[in-house]
C-alpha cells in the first residue's frame, strides 16, 4: 500500500512564474511505484489544487488512474478543502474508490475515510464513524501537530478510541509518524505524509510518499522532486562577489537530468540585507535564465517588532495592533479578508483579480489624463 497527500495537482502552482509540471512529475512517480510493487494508493485529500479545474490537472489524473486501473490496482481517497467538489472530482474513473461513509478492508485493517470538515463540523462527524474501523484517513490540522500561525479543525482526543492509526493531509510541511494522545487516555499513531511538491519557497524540499506491507509498520521514499539551492545570506559587497562567481557552479552542480525538462531549473533562494539592494540588478545577472529566484531583503540588524498589548479578545484585533506597529495598517483590510475566509484559497484569488482589476483602472485612468 503506497500512501501520499496533497498532490495538488495544477500546471503551476506559483503564479506568474512560469514554475510548471511539479505535481504531474510527482504523481507519475507515485503511480509507477504503485504498479511496479504491485500496490494500492491512498491519497489523503488535495489531490487536485482547485475545486474549478482546466482540462490539464484533469488529464494528469485521469491518466494517473487509468494507469492503476489497467494495473489492476486501486486508488482510494479522501478529499480536502482545496479539490472537495460534488459530486467528486475523482468519480471520472472506475479505479478511485472513496473513503468516505464505508470501510474497506486492507491489509487486515479496516479503513475508513473523512473528507475536509471545517471545526465544529469535524467533530460531529468523528463521532459518526463506523465502530468496525480502525484506520481512519483524512485532511485536516490537528490541534497537538499545529504551528502557531495554523488553525487547528480539532484535536486527536476528539477521534473515537476505536479508531488506532490516523492518515491526515493537510500539513504540507509536517512529515512523520506521531504517538498522540486519544479519547481513552491513551496514545493513538498518526501519520502526516505531507505534500508530493513544493508550493511554497519556505516549505521543506524533501519531500515523500509512503509505503506499508501490513498497515502497521511505514517506510517513507523520498521524491525526485525540483532542485532548491539556499544561499548563505549576502550582508557584504563580498558576499555579493563571492555569490556572482559562484552562483553558476552551484546551480549546475545541483542540477537532475533525469527529472523531465520542464521540472530541472532549480528554485534558487536569495536572502539579502536592504542596504546592499543596488547590487541586485548584477545579482540577478549572474543567475541569468539558470533558476527560478526567490528574492528577499531584510533590514541588517533588525530587531523583532514589540506590540502593546491592548486589551485584544480576538485574532482579528491582535493583527490590527502588529500590522501598526509594523507601519502596515494599510494591509489590515486583507489581512481580516482572509482570516475570515471560509475558502482561503478562493479568496486570494479573489482579491488578486481585484487588485489586477483595480491596477487596469488606474493604468487606464492615468492613460486618459496623459492625453
Amino acid at each position: 500500500m503506497i500512501i501520499a497527500a496533497d498532490t495538488h495537482v495544477v500546471e503551476s502552482a506559483w503564479h506568474g512564474r512560469g514554475i510548471c509540471g511539479d505535481s504531474a512529475c510527482s504523481l507519475s512517480q507515485i503511480i509507477a511505484y504503485a504498479v511496479r510493487g504491485r500496490h494500492d494508493v491512498v491519497l489523503a485529500g488535495d489531490i487536485l489544487d482547485r475545486r474549478t479545474n482546466e482540462s490539464y490537472p484533469v488529464a494528469v489524473v485521469t491518466s494517473a488512474l487509468e494507469r492503476l486501473h489497467r494495473a489492476g490496482l486501486n486508488l482510494y481517497y479522501v478529499e480536502g478543502q482545496h479539490d472537495m467538489s460534488d459530486p467528486p472530482w475523482l468519480s471520472i474513473h472506475p479505479a478511485a474508490v472513496p473513503l468516505e461513509g464505508r470501510v474497506v478492508q486492507l491489509l487486515d485493517r479496516k479503513w475508513t475515510g473523512l473528507s475536509f470538515r471545517p471545526a465544529g463540523r469535524l467533530q460531529e462527524a468523528l463521532k459518526a464513524i463506523a465502530p468496525e474501523a480502525d484506520v481512519l484517513v483524512c485532511h485536516q490540522t490537528w490541534q497537538q501537530l499545529a504551528s502557531p500561525v495554523m488553525a487547528a479543525h480539532g484535536s486527536t482526543t476528539d477521534i473515537p478510541g476505536h479508531i488506532r492509526l490516523v492518515i491526515s493531509g493537510d500539513n504540507h510541511s509536517l512529515v512523520g509518524l506521531y504517538d498522540l494522545p486519544d479519547s481513552l487516555g491513551g496514545k493513538l499513531q498518526l501519520l502526516s505524509p505531507g505534500s508530493t511538491h513544493m508550493l511554497a519557497i519556505n516549505e521543506p524540499p524533501a519531500k515523500y510518499f509512503w509505503v506499508t506491507d501490513d498497515g502497521k509498520s511505514f517506510r517513507r521514499v523520498r521524491l525526485k522532486t525540483r532542485p532548491v539551492v539556499e544561499w548563505p545570506e549576502l550582508r557584504t559587497t563580498r558576499d555579493v562577489d563571492e555569490f556572482v562567481s559562484g552562483v553558476a557552479a552551484a546551480l549546475e552542480a545541483a542540477a537532475d537530468s533525469s527529472l523531465p525538462e520542464g521540472v530541472r531549473k532549480p528554485l534558487l533562494r536569495v536572502v539579502c540585507h536592504c542596504d546592499l539592494a543596488e547590487h541586485r540588478p548584477r545579482i540577478m545577472r549572474a543567475v541569468g535564465e539558470r533558476a527560478h529566484v526567490f528574492w528577499k531583503e531584510i533590514a541588517p540588524d533588525s530587531q523583532p517588532v514589540t506590540v502593546a498589548d491592548s486589551g485584544w479578545n480576538t485574532l482579528e484585533t491582535a493583527l490590527d495592533d502588529y500590522l501598526k506597529a509594523c507601519g502596515r495598517s494599510d494591509l489590515a483590510g486583507d489581512a481580516r479578508r482572509l482570516l475570515q475566509a471560509a475558502d482561503v484559497a478562493a479568496e486570494l484569488r479573489r482579491m488578486r483579480s481585484d487588485y489586477v482589476d483595480k491596477e487596469d483602472t488606474t493604468a487606464e485612468l492615468r492613460a486618459a489624463s496623459a492625453s
